[in-house]
């Protein structure tokens, strides 16, 4: 399975009691927008064209590939029976909060292409991410979904990133940015 961002972009998953449950949580991943590029409206685009898109995931080059987290959270998923969950998508350009609805994500040890590049904006078609998540919908979202949340794991980190929200509740959306990471966890 696979996902590919910009160099700017976190990666976020938020469980509830230990579990992950579609009601409960959601992955959210922050990224700078490129007002060039237009992201969310591209990938909207494509989504009322054809029903979805593939988003990629393009961790920093220092960090550890989370392909077995990614994994988890899919199997996780599915084993409870959820066709859907939440993905919180992280403008960091414009302090902008997107939910997204995810059906599936691809991801693996090393770094693939989209599933289906025609699914995909086209400035990043022939790139390669550590995964890839097909979403269905792009809402914007309130703050509220993610303050208050206390991050309990950061599985994308390496033993000398900066991770200074470990273990505690997210305040505002911005103390996301400040990570050195791209993939937590937050309950």
């Amino acid at each position: 399975m696979a996902l590919t961002f910009t160099i700017s972009q976190y990666f976020c998953l938020i469980e509830k009691g230990g579990s992950f449950v579609r009601s409960s949580h959601c992955f959210a991943i922050s990224r700078h927008q490129s007002q060039q590029r237009r992201t969310i409206k591209k990938h909207k685009l494509i989504i009322a064209d054809n029903g979805y898109c593939w988003w990629g995931w393009l961790f920093r080059e220092y960090e550890q590939n989370p392909s077995e987290v990614l994994s988890r959270i899919l199997i996780e998923y599915n084993e409870a029976g959820s066709d859907e969950y939440p993905v919180v998508l992280y403008d960091t350009g414009q302090g902008r909060l997107y939910v997204a609805q995810c059906d599936s994500i691809m991801a693996w040890p090393n770094l693939g292409f989209s599933p289906e590049v025609e699914f995909t904006p086209d400035y990043y078609r022939q790139r390669r991410a550590p995964a890839w998540f097909r979403f269905r919908r792009i809402e914007e979202a309130e703050p509220e979904l993610i303050v208050g949340k206390v991050c309990s794991e950061m599985p994308s980190a390496v033993e000398d990133c900066f991770t200074d929200l470990l273990e505690k509740s997210v305040s505002k959306i911005q103390d996301l940015r400040r990570q050195e990471v791209t993939l937590w966890i937050l309950r």
